[in-house]
């Protein structure tokens, strides 16, 4: 281990040496319009990973100017280069540092970086983006550029923002990608005729869409029209001020369902002990989302409730994207969750670590306990998507259709 660190090492020092040696003065490399740094936190070398820090003494960072010129700085020797960010597909280019990569929200990979054989991860500066805490799970292998795209089935799939037009503005996808504004954005047309839509933290919705009219509506009779060309699609919204363009992405598989939206099912309290609680099902509402804070959260309402209601399950959840995760993964804190009327153990949390079924649902079941000991029974609570099918062999939540 420490032969290899060393090697790499030698490498990137040997590389820099030479990379000098076509690079401008470091005062005029420093002229221009700044931009955002990168700074590397992981690496991958020989498929063995490791923290930046235990590679380089004072690190490796990218300032990444808006003129489309670049600055690469490793253990404090600088060159300039030029980048380039399209579709996500991130280029550098200049004298020995040719990499190419590509750049998620706040996240951005280089692979082969600086023809060392290694791969690095870099994280914006100033930003918290959901990295985790495992780094033998957070650099992903390099796209193979053989491999043919998926076919897309009419409108189904999804689709990433890609450009825009706000308040007036055009803003293309290294614009938007600076101002963070990739995070979280896209529009998803499931096999229901249902979807979602979601930019940054701004707006997240589902809606049900007629693909023969090319409408859909968030609700009945409210229709928003868009367009379909090639790969893109594009979804103008008087009311925000702004025209968001999207463009499929072939990674996504359709059918395939993730924690973020809009769930309904039903509660069911059972084998009921003490005074307060009521056997049987009523039927529930559910949400996973994140608050203005961007802080993930999931609850649970009666479905007919009313605002000012409190939740009959509440709790944060980990820092994960749920828009792509599929196990419920609670944060549970001292009094910040509960189910009924009592607060939430941090060590109950594995009781609602639940993942999706093949089938689309979630089951939770919960062993419920008043605080003051005077009441028990079991808590079930089954959901699926908003608008999705229900089966032959599922319980129906009472008034379901109706």
């Amino acid at each position: 281990m420490k032969r290899l660190k060393t090697a790499v090492a030698v490498i990137i020092a040997a590389v820099m040496l030479l990379s000098m040696t076509g690079c401008e003065s470091l005062g005029n490399i420093l002229q221009g319009q700044k931009g955002d740094m990168w700074h590397a936190v992981y690496a991958t070398v020989e498929g063995q990973q490791f923290e930046a820090a235990d590679l380089f003494e004072t690190g490796v960072t990218v300032e990444l100017k808006r003129n489309g010129k670049c600055v690469i700085t490793v253990d404090g020797s600088p060159c300039e280069g030029e980048w380039d960010c399209t579709d996500g597909v991130m280029t550098i280019s200049g004298f020995l540092i040719d990499c190419t990569g590509r750049m998620e929200p706040d996240v951005m990979y280089l692979y082969d970086f600086m023809s060392s054989g290694m791969d690095l991860m870099f994280t914006r500066d100033g930003a918290a983006p959901d990295i985790g805490t495992d780094p033998t799970a957070t650099i992903p292998a390099a796209a193979d550029p053989t491999q043919a795209p998926a076919e897309r089935e009419g409108m189904l799939g999804r689709y990433l923002l890609h450009e825009a037009i706000i308040e007036g503005v055009h803003k293309d996808n290294a614009a938007l990608a600076a101002e963070g504004l990739l995070e979280d954005s896209y529009i998803l047309f499931d096999e229901e005729a249902w979807g979602e839509l979601s930019f940054s933290d701004q707006i997240f919705d589902s809606f049900s869409y007629d693909e023969v009219q090319s409408v859909l509506y968030f609700t009945e009779n409210d229709p928003f029209p868009y367009t379909l060309e090639g790969d893109i699609v594009t979804l103008e919204l008087p009311g925000w001020e702004m025209t968001l363009m999207f463009k499929y992405d072939p990674t996504f598989t359709v059918g395939v369902t993730t924690l973020a939206g809009s769930w309904e099912g039903w509660l069911n309290c059972s084998s009921c002990v003490g005074e307060g609680l009521t056997e049987g099902y009523q039927a529930v509402y559910a949400s996973i989302d994140k608050d203005d804070t961007g802080r993930w959260y999931f609850e649970v309402y009666q479905y007919d409730y009313v605002d000012g209601d409190m939740p009959l399950i509440s709790m944060w959840l980990e820092d994960f994207d749920m828009t792509t995760a599929t196990t419920l993964m609670p944060d549970i804190g001292e009094d910040d969750a509960w189910v009924l009327d009592t607060c939430l153990l941090e060590s109950e949390a594995d009781e609602f670590r639940q993942t999706i079924a093949d089938d689309g649902s979630l089951t939770i079941e919960y062993s419920y306990i008043r605080h003051d000991f005077s009441a028990s029974c079991l808590v079930t609570v089954f959901l699926r998507p908003y608008g999705a099918e229900w089966y032959d062999y599922d319980i129906l939540p009472p008034g379901f259709g109706e």
